[in-house]
């Protein structure tokens, strides 16, 4: 029997982390939301677990910024408080 993830779901880490997104394979792969829990948010694609490919980053309620492959590629959203 094949118990690994695949398809769409959420998955919630004890530490309160938080994946909604798409599986294979028992990896978040395709398209999905990480939540972790100090707030920062990656929602864009996945491939074997990884971010791969274009995302967006949001690091705090003031700062958003899109990123591909690990590197941030420019801020979309500076808002001030």
């Amino acid at each position: 029997m094949n118990d690994q993830r695949c398809g769409f779901g959420i998955y919630k880490w004890p530490n309160g982390n938080q994946y909604e997104g798409e599986f294979k394979n028992d990896f978040r792969d395709g398209y999905g939301k990480m939540t972790w829990r100090n707030g920062e948010i990656y929602t864009g694609y996945w491939k074997k677990g990884l971010q791969h490919g274009e995302g967006e980053v949001r690091v705090n309620l003031n700062f958003t910024a899109l990123h591909n492959q690990q590197k941030m590629l420019k801020p979309v959203r500076n808002v001030q408080s």
